[in-house]
């Protein structure tokens, strides 16, 4: 029953959501003052955190994976209704860290691996970055509080380009306070200077559109 409630809320991601609470925007904290705030909580990620990347060709659809994410997770309270819906002043911040050379073909294609890691210039930028900057949060109908869909602006930053994203996110914790982040978002490989990579002398070509999803999990 749990994996099926999972996979309903999920998809709540791509329908309109009645409003059944006020949304507040709030602003991420800044990485670089948290040092200075006072009741500072710090999440640690943990085991099967997962990113991956779902991409099409001309001959067949393909999934990168990593397991590899370096995460920071901090917050100002230790509630976590109020640092979600920024009640009082509370808040979050959330920065990912992927290692390219992390990213692996589902089915062990070296050869598309090697691909990807040329593409995004691997030897030059070792790693994607995610920067949350602000979010919106709505609770989920009959979730108790416990569940938040969240629009999100961040920075991506992929082969040294950075560009500023809008996504939406699924947020819930459990009784035993683990928190979990669940979201994806289509992006456009140029719009990093990424040329779609290609293998068979051009025969075999990807799509310049792939998907990023992610599955965060912090305590």
């Amino acid at each position: 029953m749990k994996k099926i409630k999972i996979l309903v809320l999920s998809l709540l991601l791509f329908v309109v959501i009645p409003v059944v609470a006020q949304e507040k925007i709030a602003n991420a904290i800044p990485i670089s003052t948290q040092d200075q705030i006072l009741n500072q909580k710090v999440f640690t990620q943990q085991p099967g955190s997962t990113l991956w990347l779902d991409g099409t060709s001309t001959l067949h659809d393909y999934k990168s994976i990593s397991n590899k994410i370096i995460s920071e997770f901090i917050t100002n309270s230790d509630n976590f209704v109020d640092f979600i819906t920024n009640k009082d002043g509370a808040k979050f911040n959330l920065k990912t860290i992927i290692p390219v050379i992390s990213l692996k073909h589902n089915k062990f294609n070296e050869d598309l691996d090697d691909n990807l890691y040329d593409a995004m210039n691997e030897e030059e930028y070792k790693d994607i970055v995610y920067e949350l900057t602000s979010y919106k949060s709505t609770v989920l109908p009959d979730s108790g509080k416990n569940w938040y869909l969240l629009n999100t602006i961040g920075n991506l930053t992929i082969a040294s380009v950075k560009k500023t994203i809008e996504m939406k996110a699924i947020v819930y914790n459990t009784s035993d306070g683990t928190i979990h982040f669940n979201g994806s978002k289509l992006i456009n490989m140029e719009d990093y200077n990424i040329e779609p990579p290609s293998m068979m002398f051009g025969m075999l070509k990807t799509d310049k559109f792939v998907t990023i999803s992610f599955n965060l999990i912090f305590k």
